[in-house]
């Protein structure tokens, strides 16, 4: 099964070009489609691949074929990022992994009939270039973007992960991209970016984009699939026990880095509750519940945490105590 990275601090600033702004938090493959998922879709579908041209002679030298049975060419790692496949190949095989049914493989999310698409309904789909801009070169941690897609601004660092903790963004394999929104690509072409290993390193700089043919088939060319992040809901209940607010005090919610999601959560007047629901990204391991006290009638301030979905009680501070600072939640 494929490893996902969490890309989120929604709404980030965009880099200096306009690139990089994504306002959802989004799920991306940590390392590229493998050969042995190409493999395990081709055979999913199998006679059927003759009519969607996803099979051609380059690829041959990566997955032989045997009727309809496809197996890894021997001396191929099944674990290399599969290859030889373009935009078109993607959708339809990004559209199986979505409905898993013969009759939708050119119709969703990707309309290959007419070149539209449904990202909104769907589960999986191609990263747009701001979506692969922000998971290889945005680094949350200081709210700015790197050069070069190892974390660095030297494309000659030997580190290997983005920010995100993207394996091998770059460097090796140029990137597909969707290129239907923010960016691009004359017609009967598609984006790749990222830079390859028999390119110029410069050539993964944040910014640059190369166009190709979409019968262009290479062995420096892969892909990642973006994935819906799940949520998890939780209710917040405040209450006050003299029945005249919070006032000055409040609770922030950090996730797991630490880093804000909500801020400044308070009752403002009476006994409560004040309900408050909360949406947490199901991959995140834990949140944090900082309580800010800001006077001395801290003690009248208590709250209780559910499980929005159950109902099920999983925090309450002590009534007439003054919260804890600190509370970790751990999401199950």
């Amino acid at each position: 099964m494929p490893t996902y990275c969490l890309i989120k601090d929604k709404n980030n600033p965009p880099d200096h070009n306009g690139y990089g702004t994504v306002n959802k938090n989004l799920l991306i493959h940590q390392s590229f489609i493998s050969c042995e998922d190409y493999i395990s879709f081709l055979n999913s579908i199998g006679a059927s691949y003759k009519y969607f041209d996803l099979y051609n002679i380059k690829i041959s030298q990566i997955i032989d074929k045997r009727r309809s049975i496809f197996t890894i060419k021997e001396g191929v790692d099944p674990q290399q990022p599969i290859c030889y496949i373009g935009l078109n190949q993607l959708k339809i095989y990004c559209n199986w992994l979505n409905t898993q049914n013969l009759k939708d493989i050119l119709d969703f999310p990707y309309n290959l009939n007419n070149n539209t698409k449904n990202i909104q309904e769907s589960t999986l789909w191609i990263p747009s270039y701001d979506e692969w801009y922000k998971a290889v070169y945005f680094d949350s941690k200081t709210d700015k973007y790197w050069l070069f897609p190892n974390k660095s601004n030297n494309p000659d660092s030997e580190k290997t992960l983005s920010p995100y903790g993207l394996i091998d963004p770059g460097f090796v394999y140029y990137c597909i991209i969707d290129n239907s929104d923010s960016i691009s690509a004359p017609l009967n072409k598609y984006l790749i970016a990222g830079g390859s290993k028999n390119r110029n390193p410069i050539n993964a700089r944040a910014g640059l984009t190369y166009s190709v043919s979409d019968k262009y088939y290479a062995p420096y060319i892969s892909a990642r699939l973006c994935r819906k992040s799940d949520i998890k809901k939780f209710t917040l209940k405040l209450y006050d026990t003299y029945g005249d607010g919070w006032g000055q005090n409040y609770i922030d919610i950090l996730d797991s880095s630490q880093k804000l999601l909500y801020n400044n959560l308070s009752l403002k007047n009476g006994y409560g509750p004040t309900n408050i629901i909360l949406e947490v990204d199901k991959i995140e391991r834990n949140i944090y519940l900082k309580y800010i006290k800001q006077d001395n009638l801290s003690y009248e301030n208590y709250y209780e945490l559910y499980d929005t979905e159950t109902q099920k009680l999983l925090y309450k501070s002590n009534i007439y105590e003054t919260p804890e600072n600190n509370k970790i939640i751990l999401i199950s």
